[in-house]
């Protein structure tokens, strides 16, 4: 790297030009090195003793260990406010004599317009090496710009920037040249406004705004100002302060960026209309031309995402249409592939990734994409070489090594995913590479370690709402309540109003049971103050009161969803849903429910949830043809849904039409290779027609696609039990065990093999290695004390209820534990209707019921 030839003196290791310095200064400077005092108190704000956690080394590719540096340092869950560290002492030290030199008389020995030209060289030679991942090539020319110019307000700026961008480690340096760039540069704007987004993005929100004033003080005119302060406010959840900021950037000066941020706000609380009005206004405040082509392209494809979103197919292909007229870009390409590929079209959007590979400026999104597309079509060879082209194209994106840590995790290969994973933090630390990286751990049963990472992730972002929902819902799983209600409290009291945070807190405590008020508070709290698409919220909502039995209240709950997102198809079929249930003393309204059901496919006809749960509803009704013909529709528009494949096939197994429903679960893992539900569905059909033979050899093929699956060992266990094969479906059940640990119905199901065969002590043994795996889990405590209760067995039945009350309470919620409720008892569990829109479990699994129904097996 080429230096502006001086006489310098080290300072610390830097580079530093005696003769730029004022004379009065020069001589102390040149005698003390880097211990030069200064008048200026550079300390940041709010900094406090606690020192600094490091990375893993970058040339490390070991796993991370208990004893290693990585986790030490990484230390338990802090539920304060974000750690601040010390600056390093020498770096302090350069940036005081820096800061110094600022308040001498400046007047160098070489021309002015020479100075200006050395420091412009310089700083084009920082930013090469910044863009080519060299990070301290890239710091010591900025620090050389500075050394020769201390007043130069671009090289203060990216310098600033270049430490917060290394990671949480760097950022006492970055608020250390943040604020002694606003001490020599005292009217610069941008520097104040960097700033303000490093802190808010770092988690200080508080210092964030205090940052903002002081710049729109300086500035009142600066539409920058407002707008980065109107993204904050967006993004924890002040609407009203948000729409206030951009209105008044709009005031000074109309954007195309401040109209679609805007535009976002208001979608997300809801108003569709006022949206579209300001992606319109967006729009028309740039004239097309070269230059401002990629920000028009941006906003439209942002507006398409609303649209799908809203369920507007055809409007959100068309603006993503007129994006690629307005730029040929892959960023739009990958958006309608992605488009494509959510509704079924895989074929199209696999052409349209292929493409977008292809053109000039490709980013790292396009290669994940295409990747992740073509492993979900089990086509891993291929994605493994479109990663290794991501990585020759761009070899120091941090989010590639990422998706190829993912995808090896997914086969099996754990080690080589930990070092991938390694390799992205190290590349660029970013929080969801930790929370990546986490969940591997928690999957390997490294809690631990686990919990560490997660720390990390919340560190780096400490505004991320996925890390602290994949956080808590770990605890959750680990039966750690109160550690689980922590890390969600943590998130709420930083203001991180994400749709993730609320609805997965809602859901915990909507699992738990014990008080649905709490859930109730939390996802009215998130429907009002989220700033993302809050109809998941109000969907969850609206399930919760339907799995409490109060079908009115769910109403209620999607009619208000309905006002805000009244094309919305998961609304609408969630309102379709309530209109279907009932309870004593209310009938359901079934043309309602079907109105909702055909508004729903009507506003997506490409949401396969909106045809299955439509199907299922007639199913229940008894018309057969009806949900026969629902669930043909539906696969001819979303032909890469298993579940409506699987849905269609079970209907034909259970009309006895075996040779129908064969063709169609053939032709649905022809479409959808790597679903295994569909070969499990197809197993239990095979049971039930008396072929054993061909069940084993679907669930060893499904098996091959995901051995950690513990619903597939669970099935496999239970059909050699009731084969007569003990010793097989021991080794199935304890195999499932080792490789999905807190798969609870195990645990139920294997119990109950040995309780059929006479083993009670082993079945109590396995009742309560389940229990200590899930505590919550109300079918294992049915399933035990029935056994008990056959037995006699009083004491353990007393005891048993004393656990559960622990968990459930008492009351209702306890009986409901030790009651089978008849009246939700019908076998729909084999449609496999998505999670979030079932609502009556059937508590036994789908081989239980086919080998109960079959011929072939007493």
């Amino acid at each position: 790297m080429a230096f502006v030839q001086t006489n310098v003196c080290v300072i610390t290791g830097t580079a530093f030009h005696a003769e730029l310095l004022p004379r009065r200064n020069r001589g102390r400077i040149l005698r003390d090195g880097n211990r030069a005092r200064t008048p200026l108190s550079l300390r940041p704000p709010l900094v406090s003793s606690q020192p600094s956690s490091s990375l893993p080394s970058p040339n490390s590719s070991s796993a991370i260990s208990e004893s290693s540096p990585t986790c030490a340092s990484m230390g338990t869950a802090n539920t304060g406010s974000p750690s601040r560290q010390f600056p390093d002492r020498g770096f302090r030290g350069w940036v005081q004599t820096i800061s110094e030199a600022c308040y001498g008389n400046t007047t160098a020995s070489i021309p002015a317009a020479e100075l200006r030209a050395r420091v412009k060289m310089c700083f084009q030679q920082g930013k090469t090496c910044e863009k080519r991942g060299e990070w301290l090539n890239a710091r010591m020319n900025y620090q050389e710009c500075l050394n020769m110019d201390p007043r130069d307000a671009h090289s203060w700026l990216a310098l600033a920037r270049l430490e917060a961008r290394r990671g949480y480690k760097f950022l006492p340096n970055a608020r250390l040249l943040f604020e002694a760039g606003t001490q020599c540069c005292p009217e610069n704007v941008r520097i104040l406004q960097a700033w303000a987004v490093m802190e808010y993005k770092s988690g200080d929100i508080a210092l964030a705004r205090k940052l903002f004033e002081q710049g729109n003080r300086i500035d009142p005119a600066n539409a920058y100002v407002c707008h980065a302060w109107g993204l904050l406010e967006q993004r924890v959840g002040d609407s009203n302060r948000a729409r206030l900021l951009f209105e008044k950037c709009l005031e000074i000066r109309p954007r195309l960026e401040v109209c679609t941020a805007w535009a976002v706000l208001e979608a997300g609380v809801g108003d569709l209309k006022r949206a579209r009005s300001l992606f319109e206004e967006a729009i028309s405040t740039c004239t097309p031309s070269e230059h401002t082509a990629p920000r028009i392209a941006r906003t439209l494809r942002q507006w398409a995402e609303i649209e799908e979103r809203s369920g507007d197919i055809s409007r959100a292909r068309d603006l993503l249409e007129k994006a690629l007229r307005v730029e040929l870009s892959s960023e739009t390409h990958l958006t309608l592939a992605r488009l494509e590929a959510r509704r079924g079209s895989t074929k199209r959007a696999l052409e349209l990734m292929s493409v977008a590979a292809s053109m000039p400026g490709a980013t790292a999104s396009v290669y994940n994409g295409w990747a992740v597309m073509l492993v979900d079509q089990g086509q891993v060879s291929e994605a493994l070489e479109v990663i290794r082209k991501g990585i020759n194209a761009l070899p120091l994106d941090p989010s590639i090594f990422q998706t190829y840590g993912t995808i090896e995790e997914r086969q099996g290969r754990i080690d080589a995913a930990r070092r991938l994973y390694r390799r992205s933090v190290d590349l660029r630390p970013t929080a969801p590479a930790f929370v990546a990286w986490a969940l591997l751990e928690e999957r390997c049963e490294f809690y631990e370690r686990a919990r560490a990472l997660f720390e990390k992730a919340i560190r780096v972002d400490p505004l991320h709402g996925p890390a602290y929902n994949a956080y808590g819902m770990m605890e959750r799983r680990c039966g750690n309540l109160s550690g689980a209600r922590n890390v969600y409290d943590r998130g709420l009291g930083r203001g991180v109003a994400t749709t993730s945070l609320y609805q997965g807190y809602g859901q915990l405590e909507m699992t738990l049971g014990r008080d649905l008020n709490r859930s109730r508070q939390i996802f009215r709290q998130g429907v009002t103050q989220s700033r993302d698409d809050a109809s998941f919220i109000w969907h969850s909502w609206g399930m919760l009161e339907l799995k409490n039995r109060d079908p009115l209240e769910a109403r209620r709950i999607f009619q208000e969803a309905r006002k805000l997102y009244p094309t919305n198809s998961r609304i609408l079929v969630g309102s379709g849903l309530a209109f279907g249930a009932s309870r004593p003393g209310l009938l359901p309204q079934l043309d309602d429910a079907r109105r909702c059901f055909r508004a729903a496919v009507l506003s997506d006809p490409t949401h396969p949830q909106g045809w299955q749960c439509w199907g299922v509803f007639e199913l229940r009704q008894g018309n057969t043809d009806a949900a026969r013909a629902l669930f043909k529709r539906g696969l001819r528009l979303c032909p890469g849904h298993g579940a409506l494949w699987q849905s269609w096939a079970s209907l034909e197994s259970r009309e006895g039409r075996f040779a129908r429903a064969r063709t169609l679960f053939e032709r649905g893992i022809e479409r959808c290779p790597t679903h295994v539900h569909l070969h499990q569905a197809w197993a239990c059909m095979e049971v039930r027609s008396g072929n054993v033979t061909k069940a084993k050899d679907l669930l060893d093929r499904a098996l091959k696609l995901n051995a950690s699956h513990g619903p597939l060992w669970t099935a496999y266990g239970l059909l050699e039990s009731k084969m007569g094969n003990i010793d097989k479906a021991r080794e199935k059940f304890n195999h499932g065990i080792m490789v999905d640990r807190r798969h609870a119905p195990l645990y139920r199901t294997f119990a109950q093999s040995e309780a059929r065969i006479g083993n009670y002590r082993r079945a109590r043994q396995i009742f309560r290695e389940g229990l200590d795996v899930d505590p919550h889990h109300a079918p294992l405590y049915h399933a035990w004390a029935e056994m008990e209760g056959m037995l006699g067995n009083v004491d353990a039945l007393a005891e048993l209820r004393f656990r559960a009350a622990e968990y459930f309470g008492d009351g209702d919620s306890l009986d409901g534990v030790f009651t089978r409720d008849e009246a939700v008892e019908e076998r729909f569990y084999e449609y496999d209707v998505e999670d979030s829109l079932q609502f009556e479990i059937d508590p036994d699994s789908p081989m239980e019921n086919a080998l109960r129904e079959s011929s072939a097996i007493v």
